[in-house]
């Protein structure tokens, strides 16, 4: 059997900037709690956002042991892999099932995780400068739009519009 192609090295740092792992601390799950939506759904664990933010002082060294371990581990707890579906009407009569999308109702305290490691990951490529300046998707402060006014710009700019 052939072997695959290995794809072309991205990465052109060092060793040491590489992320080989991800430390959450009670700080970051406290700043991530302090962020929630307290009027959000709860979702299959019916954890409520409200709850959690008033409870945060209590579960935060818990929360922190959790994440961590499920880092180290590489498991996810499988009530974070579930969600409720619901239909929310978009548009029109309430009678066609067309006129529905659906939204995921995620358990919250997967949510705090997401955007822990979210901010580590982004963080790290920021601080790195592995992330190109063109980069707008997923980026605080940026955009589709920002993107598209920027390349709209340059364009005037250049004299080509």
């Amino acid at each position: 059997m052939d072997s695959i192609e290995q794809p072309p090295l991205v990465f052109h740092g060092s060793e040491k900037d590489k992320l080989k792992t991800i430390s959450i601390t009670a700080e970051n799950v406290k700043k991530a709690l302090g962020k929630m939506r307290i009027d959000k759904a709860p979702g299959v664990d019916d954890m409520s956002p409200r709850l959690l933010v008033k409870i945060a002082d209590c579960i935060v060294e818990p929360l922190c042991n959790i994440y961590n371990n499920s880092i180290l581990d590489g498991i996810v707890p499988q009530d974070w892999k579930r969600a409720n579906v619901c239909p929310v009407h978009k548009k029109g009569s309430r009678i066609v099932a067309g006129n529905y999308r659906p939204i995921s109702l995620t358990s919250q305290l997967c949510k705090v995780f997401e955007f822990i490691m979210r901010e580590e990951l982004i963080s790290h490529l920021e601080n790195l400068h592995l992330i190109y300046e063109s980069q707008h998707g997923f980026r605080r402060g940026r955009s589709c739009l920002s993107n598209i006014l920027e390349k709209a710009t340059k364009a005037v700019d250049d004299g080509l519009v």
